[in-house]
């Protein structure tokens, strides 16, 4: 906390030295002690004790090749026993509109990190021949392309994921 206040505290030059302070205190009486008279604003926040509802899974934004502002989602994690899990949601797979909308940069939270149950529409990575123009020879090109699937993912809730995936323990002789 001390470093952080040095960095980013208005009144960062009235700070005791780190050898001066007892870091062990509780954050609160920590800030209290070492803030500034002058500073009425200060506060430290409680953390909560539960997790936020998700919908257990993570993901990469990648940029539409055919728009400006929309994005794919790729899956990059499924939380096991989750929404998502449930849903049928795998690593790999391509997620471009939620509830009918495309994803983009303004509505990413709203759609990918809310709360309420949505219907996903998929994609898949291939080779398409879009159009070519007249008198052009047609081009071969890989992007997201829908897949004709449709995935209904249930409402967020809180789950619980091991932090360790996978373990193993190698006995070694001598």
């Amino acid at each position: 906390m001390h470093r952080i206040m040095q960095e980013h505290y208005l009144w960062y030059q009235e700070l005791p030295s780190y050898k001066e302070v007892n870091p062990f205190l509780d954050p609160a009486v920590f800030l209290t002690k070492i803030k500034s008279e002058k500073d009425k604003y200060s506060f430290v926040n409680e953390l909560r004790d539960a997790p936020a509802p998700t919908y257990g899974f993570k993901y990469s934004l990648v940029k539409d090749a055919d728009s400006e502002t929309n994005y794919n989602a790729l899956v990059t994690y499924v939380i096991p026993g989750s929404p998502a899990e449930r849903a049928g949601l795998q690593r790999g797979n391509w997620i471009m509109q939620a509830d009918g909308r495309h994803i983009t940069k303004k509505e990413e939270e709203e759609l990918l990190q809310g709360t309420r149950a949505m219907d996903l529409t998929m994609g898949s990575w291939q080779e398409v021949t879009p159009e070519a123009e007249e008198g052009t020879e047609p081009v071969k090109v890989w992007k997201v392309a829908p897949n004709g699937k449709t995935v209904r993912l249930g409402a967020a809730e809180t789950v619980e994921d091991n932090p360790v995936h996978a373990y193993k323990i190698l006995t070694v002789r001598r």
